[in-house]
């Protein structure tokens, strides 16, 4: 009986040494990936879900209800009901990303020339520039992607596009702009003028594509 008693202890002790480095590892790894946090927002809520899991092992294992070997599967059932909800409920993924924002926009896709048009803002991004085009207070500020002149897309940053806000209107984009990477696509941040005021606005852009969608903070 002492034999066992040993063994069983002996285990709990390493399952729970297993347990800890899975915390720390998790833990490191959400510190390294904080900065693309702010934009990849799914890989902050699946860490946090791996964590979790980790934390559910943990107390599983000093209850010992159903031995160690269950506590595993028990662990990583639990985890994955912890993520279920974030993974198939997209308004509740879509306030993971915007909070209490305005929006999702999406605009719409500008058909003119351009060229033809007054550049206000550039940054750099991937092998060209993000330009951004002010024109007349009441028309929507554009937004291109331009690469050796040419431009690869373009976008009215329309809100009214929106039926929930088709009576706003978002008319300049002042102040520099700054980019946040991520890991699917990038976050373009700005200072943004509209029916509301003066208002933080960013523009969530795939790495291999144009614009997803956009917001307007409050």
């Amino acid at each position: 009986m002492q034999v066992i008693q040993e063994t069983e202890r002996a285990g709990g002790r390493r399952v729970l040494v297993s347990c800890g480095a899975s915390l720390l590892t998790g833990t490191v790894a959400f510190a390294a990936c904080a900065p693309l946090l702010v934009v990849e927002v799914w890989a902050g809520v699946l860490v946090f879900g791996l964590l979790a899991t980790v934390a559910v092992l943990l107390a599983w294992n000093g209850k010992q209800a159903f031995g160690h070997r269950a506590a595993y599967p028990v662990g990583l059932v639990a985890g994955a009901m912890l993520l279920a909800p974030l993974a198939l409920n997209a308004e509740l993924r879509a306030f993971f990303e915007a909070g209490f924002d305005d929006g999702p926009f999406h605009g719409r896709p500008f058909l003119g020339n351009v060229e033809a048009l007054e550049p206000s803002h550039t940054i750099a991004f991937r092998s060209g520039v993000l330009v951004v085009f002010n024109r007349m207070e009441d028309e929507p500020p554009v937004l291109a992607y331009v690469v050796d002149g040419a431009s690869n897309w373009a976008l009215e940053l329309d809100v009214s596009a929106e039926s929930r806000y088709r009576w706003m209107q978002f008319w300049r984009v002042s102040e520099s702009l700054s980019l946040s990477p991520g890991i699917l696509r990038d976050r373009l941040e700005f200072e943004a003028h509209w029916t509301f005021g003066a208002e933080r606005g960013y523009v969530y852009i795939w790495k291999f594509g144009g614009v997803q969608r956009f917001y307007l903070s409050w």
